[in-house]
């Protein structure tokens, strides 16, 4: 009686490790997993981003943000360098971005072939490309109100506030700002205080003394089309005829 007792302790106490080990075993595998949940929650919220499915990009800073819809059909090694970097600045920072120029243009542009000086741009750095930007414009494509075009051989680039024919093709047009954000966003950025520059050329252009720091996002084309759906019930009437004028010029052109 008393070794079937014992036995049955012997039995009882092999089956309590066991539950213990298994017990052991699943709340590892439990700790494990939820390892494994967080770390792919951190992912979805620091989203790896493919540049290929990248169709705008975001220059967001304290003035608000504008948006410049990529056009690889123009320049796609220049949206592909721009992309990359996006997808980059989604998990860091864009360090260096900055805008440092930002020039009116005069009440008679244009008019008996005065073209400035101002300008009628916004500059901005982006160092972070990969590389300087190559000349990319075969078509001889104009900056128009609205294009976003690289200086070829640097990682500088500009958005055109008025038309700019008298420059022919002369830089890599690389992108188009949504309507809404070059009418509400980029006259916010400051054009003051600034210094005067003039080159052995005699073009004076002006610098703003502190740079402008902006952050890069990348946008699908979901992103954008939703964006743009959502601010144009608040858009000018006459500020969307005359920038929808000018992108079906752009389109005809293709």
């Amino acid at each position: 009686m008393a070794d079937r007792h014992a036995a049955s302790g012997l039995y009882l106490f092999t089956l309590l490790c066991a539950a213990q080990t298994i017990a052991t075993t699943i709340s590892t595998e439990s700790t494990r997993q939820d390892a494994f949940i967080n770390y792919r929650e951190v992912s979805r919220k620091n989203e790896d981003w493919d540049p290929d499915v990248i169709a705008a990009v975001a220059l967001v800073s304290s003035y608000g943000q504008i948006r410049l819809r990529l056009r690889r059909d123009w320049a796609p090694e220049a949206c592909d360098q721009v992309a990359r970097v996006a997808a980059a600045a989604s998990l860091r920072a864009c360090n260096g971005c900055t805008f440092y120029r930002h020039e009116p243009a005069p009440p008679n542009w244009g008019v008996n072939g005065f073209y400035g000086p101002p300008y009628g741009l916004l500059q901005g750095g982006m160092p972070n490309l990969a590389s300087a930007v190559k000349f990319e414009n075969t078509a001889r494509r104009a900056v128009r109100r609205g294009s976003a075009a690289f200086i070829a051989g640097s990682t500088d680039f500009f958005i055109g506030t008025v038309d700019h024919s008298e420059w022919g093709g002369a830089f890599t047009v690389f992108a188009q700002a949504e309507v809404e954000d070059l009418v509400s966003v980029v006259p916010l950025v400051p054009m003051e205080p600034y210094r005067n520059s003039t080159d052995q050329y005699n073009f004076t252009t002006r610098w703003l003394l502190d740079r402008k720091p902006y952050s890069l996002r990348p946008l699908r084309l979901e992103d954008l089309m939703t964006s743009s759906a959502t601010a144009a019930a608040g858009r000018s009437t006459d500020d969307t005829a005359g920038l929808l004028a000018t992108t079906a010029d752009e389109e005809a052109s293709l």
